[in-house]
């Protein structure tokens, strides 16, 4: 027992040895049980397999050994050319030998020819193609196929119609305008052609009459499409703009904001209004600082204005005061009213201001306060001549105790500043 178990023992190591060198990428058929002869443990394992053999290269293309025919010449390369040498004559050269081949051709695709040595007719926009073939197809090959494409070089664009006057807005009082075309070719290049708003095309012979707010347009449209193409389309609006505009402005506080404690009074007539309480009660003892915020306006008129002219509206004087307790106003609104002269029309709007309250310090810049104008474009229904404007507002320049930028005007600590408003009218046609 002891030494059939020396023999298991030994085995068993054998075969340890042997999985550890056996590749991991082929499986062997599991060996047979076990069997003892004599004194020894035998365990009877199959063949491995043979590998398989490897696919065989694949068989060589083979080489044709017949000569390739030398492929046609045309005796005009397809192309350009001009529309004048048209019909094109073309002959076909390079022929082989006629014991081996011929050359055969197509114009447009409409089936293949013989051919034998005559001059072809091309007409423009064909196409034309030739091929060797053999007739000794023992011994040669078709050739490759010659082409060629015929026709004229892409014309010349004629230039864009040009007005004498550029599309725009035109003083009120010029219309009709006279218009006319300053780089008109020749007539026996183009017809030059207008029209207005989109109606029927007419002839060009001279200046002509634009109304106001007319859409004109105008084309050269070439007479030989095959020399010239025609233009492209001028296309212009013109309208009327006012140049005169004369009026009067009243203005008025109304609507201030702010905090739980606010203090605010509107007076003389609504051009005054003034905000926060300069007093505090200190357990008994009144600190009085003096003048609260104040804002006055002062309207202006103004005269003989045209559109895209900046102008005064009134002149805004801010005094920054000192208030306590959160007293002061954050925002109020200006009514303003134009009184147009030309067209008699009023025109109202509002101005949104911000009140910017800063705390005090060494910098009188940052100590500044500021009004900031929040609603700069105003919509004001003014229409002229069936041309609608608006009002596009802006700070203006300001005396020694303020600046100003845009849309805020500042005032130092405990000054008195003045900042225009300025205004311009703007037409959207």
């Amino acid at each position: 027992m002891a030494r059939r178990h020396f023999a298991q023992s030994a085995h068993s190591k054998a075969v340890k040895r042997i999985r550890i060198l056996e590749p991991t990428r082929r499986r062997r058929k599991p060996c047979a049980p076990e069997t003892i002869r004599g004194n020894t443990l035998h365990r009877q394992c199959p063949a491995p397999a043979p590998d398989p053999d490897p696919d065989p290269d694949p068989d060589p293309t083979p080489i044709d050994p017949r000569t390739i025919l030398p492929s046609p010449t045309l005796s005009l390369p397809g192309g350009y050319y001009p529309k004048t040498d048209f019909d094109l004559s073309v002959t076909i050269g390079n022929a082989p030998d006629p014991s081996i081949g011929k050359i055969i051709y197509s114009i447009d695709n409409k089936g293949w020819n013989d051919y034998a040595g005559e001059t072809l007719r091309i007409k423009r926009d064909n196409e034309l193609r030739a091929q060797a073939i053999a007739l000794d197809t023992a011994n040669y090959r078709n050739s490759g196929v010659t082409y060629g494409f015929y026709t004229i070089p892409t014309p010349p664009t004629l230039p864009t119609p040009i007005f004498n006057l550029y599309g725009g807005g035109y003083p009120r009082q010029s219309f009709p305008l006279a218009l006319s075309l300053n780089n008109r070719p020749d007539a026996s290049i183009a017809n030059a052609l207008y029209r207005l708003d989109k109606g029927a095309w007419l002839p060009y012979s001279g200046p002509f009459s634009v109304a106001k707010n007319t859409q004109v347009e105008a084309q050269y449209d070439s007479l030989d499409k095959d020399i010239y193409r025609s233009s492209s389309i001028r296309k212009e609006y013109y309208y009327p703009v006012a140049t005169d505009l004369d009026g009067n402005v009243t203005a008025s506080f109304h609507d201030a904001k702010g905090g739980k404690e606010l203090m605010a009074e509107v007076t003389d007539g609504g051009t005054f209004f003034s905000h926060g309480n300069p007093q505090m009660n200190l357990g008994g003892e009144i600190i009085d600082a003096g003048e609260p915020n104040t804002l006055r306006i002062e309207p202006h008129h103004f005269s003989n204005i045209t559109h895209g002219q900046s102008f005064k509206l009134a002149d805004l004087y801010y005094h920054n005061g000192t208030t306590f307790n959160d007293s002061h106003a954050t925002a109020v609104q200006l009514e303003m009213t134009i009184a147009l002269a030309n067209p008699n029309q009023n025109i109202t709007f509002n101005l949104k201001f911000d009140l910017v309250n800063t705390e005090n310090s060494a910098d009188p810049n940052a100590s500044a306060d500021c009004v900031r104008l929040t609603n700069l474009t105003q919509n004001i229904g003014l229409v002229i001549d069936d041309v609608n404007y608006t009002l596009q507002l802006q700070f203006g320049g300001t005396d020694s105790f303020g600046f100003s930028s845009f849309d805020e005007f500042h005032v130092y600590e405990g000054a008195t500043g003045r900042g225009a408003i300025n205004a311009t009218f703007i037409t959207r046609p």
